[in-house]
């Protein structure tokens, strides 16, 4: 669990000061690894205000590591508390996320839920996070850096970003702000491509080991940072489908009621299909029949191998907000890929764009 200088005044200082972050919850006490030396230049270089003397005492300090409760409170964070299952490395809330219900006094109390890499090391995911989320206001914001690729042995868990955005979901109460990948260039052991304290499945010297097998361990790690916004206090929520198979059912894979979809289709000047696959293919045919094939301006796509090559005569673009706005309507033409394709629209767009959207599934017989 730790913040490097790189995270902490790239992402998680501009995310306090964008939220006015009065409290925050640390799910672990972090480890601060930025340089002591470059605090002031990145506060000032962020206009972030300061308590000077708690600054140079930090400045000061011997010890190599910064202390995260002190950190949070020089910038003037009034609660800065932490999280974990014992108080071994500082945490002053003892809580096992597995089991434990949060004390009521610390329920929707934070502006800011900090998990830096604990969920991965917690068995009962779900549970875990329902306890993580609890601890956030509405309005609140969650936040995790968490191992994607990379990290074996590290903890129970790694993650595919689709665990987030089915997870954190309007159903659930939330809004995700932002979701990327962070890949770091490995050295040696003390942050490769196999990084714990538990490696148990190979005998002698680690990194001897990673040469000789470097052609089978990629030489980059990878996590997942996800920023997501409480805007509703719910108790229970839903435990999600992946994405990709939610919608995929026997009953959804008839055929287009095309008289139903053309109609609508007759009210809107331009349209932007979004997928170039079975579906897609089938409605052009359509298109065509009923004279309607200058209504298309382009294609999306968000798969980059497609994007900027040509479908049925026309161009395929990523569904950006600039290529959006020209639309009256975007048909959502696949029904494997619906909540995806959806799920895109919402992240590249900062616009309400959700009676742009024509959904095949909705004309399935």
């Amino acid at each position: 669990m730790g913040i490097g200088t790189s995270e902490m005044f790239n992402v998680t200082l501009p995310m306090i000061k964008n939220n006015n972050v009065q409290s925050i919850c640390m799910i672990g006490k972090q480890d601060l690894l930025i340089e002591k030396s470059q605090i002031r230049y990145y506060l000032e270089r962020l206009n972030l205000s300061y308590d000077e003397k708690k600054l140079k005492k930090i400045e000061l300090d011997h010890n190599k590591m910064v202390d995260s409760y002190d950190f949070f409170k020089m910038i003037g964070i009034k609660e800065v508390h932490a999280l974990d299952y014992s108080s071994y490395e500082g945490a002053d809330i003892i809580v096992n996320l597995n089991s434990d219900e949060i004390p009521e006094k610390y329920v929707e109390k934070f502006d800011l839920v900090y998990d830096g890499g604990t969920l991965e090391h917690v068995i009962d995911q779900l549970t875990a996070l329902k306890r993580i989320n609890s601890l956030a206001k509405k309005g609140g914001i969650i936040y995790h850096n968490l191992p994607c690729v990379g990290f074996v042995d590290h903890g129970f868990y790694s993650y595919s970003p689709t665990f987030f955005l089915d997870y954190y979901t309007k159903k659930n109460g939330y809004e995700l702000e932002s979701i990327k990948y962070v890949f770091y260039k490995p050295s040696k052991f003390d942050d490769d491509s196999i990084y714990s304290q538990d490696i148990r499945l190979i005998r002698g010297d680690v990194n001897a080991f990673i040469d000789e097998n470097m052609h089978n361990i990629t030489n980059r790690i990878c996590t997942v940072a996800v920023e997501a916004r409480k805007i509703a206090s719910i108790t229970d929520g839903i435990i999600p489908i992946q994405g990709t198979y939610a919608n995929v059912d026997e009953h959804k894979r008839g055929e287009i009621n095309y008289s139903k979809l053309m109609k609508v289709i007759s009210e809107k000047k331009s349209i932007a299909i979004y997928g170039c696959g079975e579906y897609s293919n089938r409605i052009v045919n359509e298109f065509f029949k009923c004279d309607y094939d200058a209504k298309i301006s382009f294609y999306f796509e968000s798969d980059p191998n497609v994007s900027g090559k040509e479908f049925r005569g026309k161009k395929v673009f990523y569904p950006s907000s600039e290529k959006v706005r020209v639309v009256d309507a975007i048909i959502i033409s696949s029904v494997k890929y619906e909540n995806e394709m959806v799920k895109e629209l919402h992240l590249a767009n900062d616009m309400e764009i959700d009676d742009k959207m024509i959904k095949v599934s909705e004309f399935i017989m």
